[in-house]
């Protein structure tokens, strides 16, 4: 079974540039937009603590904070 950071790494993989806010990493990860959002959060800071995910935006209605994995991790599609 994938630890949580796991999952969350996996679904930001296939967030592209757009990325995912903290309501749509919870309706992903438990089908609830409000569901576990603490361990969601905890786990994002400590994420962007180690480098692993990036947080952009500015945490306002407007332009919400969304998550993405860096540049250099993103899945890269094979030449063809």
């Amino acid at each position: 079974m994938l630890a949580f950071a796991d999952k969350l790494m996996a679904i930001l993989a296939d967030g592209g540039e757009e990325g995912f806010t903290e309501q749509d990493l919870a309706l992903a990860l438990f089908g609830s937009p409000q569901d576990d959002r603490q361990l969601l959060a905890e786990t994002c800071e400590r994420l962007m603590a180690n480098g692993e995910i990036e947080r952009r935006g500015e945490g306002t209605q407007a332009a919400p904070y969304t998550y993405h994995l860096p540049v250099d991790r993103l899945p890269r599609l094979a030449p063809h």
